[in-house]
């Protein structure tokens, strides 16, 4: 299989196999950006939560580039980093090791502006499925948040 795929691509392929029509609304067809004018690019991210700030990586690769963009913001709000601290472009046919980065060659400045669009309208589409999402409140027992709690999972808030 040549195109790449992503984690995302998993249950809708499922449904697909199971002769069910999967739902077209979602971060699925969002991380099939524009990059290269190529339509099978994956999005991949992580984020981190420091007292002192929320940095994100976010990769988008295609058949050819990966470009990596790390973004920080205020801590607390994953989806509030905007600011683009550092940026990676790898041509994976001639570096597939990605030891070249060449964000800061201008010869690509064009691929890089894709990539950054792309970027935007990734994390305005997940701002915007985040804040329509309708979520329910969770009660867990005692002993459960307890054993969460010892795990690093949750913090005693003080209130239960």
């Amino acid at each position: 299989y040549k195109q790449p795929v992503g984690q995302v691509d998993t249950f809708p392929t499922l449904l697909e196999g199971a002769g069910i029509e999967p739902p077209s609304a979602g971060l699925r067809h969002l991380g099939r950006g524009s990059g290269e004018g190529n339509r099978n690019q994956i999005t991949s991210e992580v984020t981190w939560i420091a007292p002192e700030a929320t940095t994100m990586k976010v990769s988008l690769r295609s058949d050819q580039t990966k470009y990596i963009a790390t973004l920080v913001g205020p801590t607390g709000d994953p989806l509030a980093a905007r600011d683009i601290t550092h940026e990676e472009l790898y041509d994976l046919l001639a570096d597939p090791s990605e030891n070249n980065n060449l964000a800061a060659d201008l010869q690509f400045e064009t691929r890089l502006s894709l990539f950054r669009r792309d970027l935007r309208d990734f994390l305005e589409e997940a701002r915007k499925l985040r804040s329509e999402r309708q979520g329910r409140e969770i009660l867990l027992e005692e002993d459960v948040l307890q054993k969460l709690e010892s795990l690093g999972y949750t913090r005693d808030s003080g209130k239960r």
